[in-house]
């Protein structure tokens, strides 16, 4: 899954968390976070982990758009075949 990392910085900022701070709240690894905020993919348990840590909704946080319905699952077309 790939996280926002604009919505994820300007969370952050929000809550005036650096990096660090944000691995101790949510027990995400430093280069993990540095990572995501660099808009490199991470997995839904870290995704979880992160958006609990800012007292927010993954759905919130999920680059597009924010359907909550996706936010623990696959999107539509995730995954199907490319037709030639």
């Amino acid at each position: 899954m790939r996280i926002d990392r604009k919505k994820l910085k300007i969370a952050m900022v929000e809550r005036d968390l650096s990096r660090q701070m944000l691995s101790d709240l949510s027990g995400v690894g430093t280069g993990t976070i540095s990572s995501v905020c660099s808009g490199k993919n991470c997995s839904n348990l870290t995704g979880r982990a992160l958006a609990a840590a800012l007292g927010m909704e993954l759905a919130d946080l999920l680059e597009g758009p924010t359907d909550a319905k996706y936010s623990n699952e696959q999107k539509p077309g995730d995954h199907e075949e490319v037709r030639r």
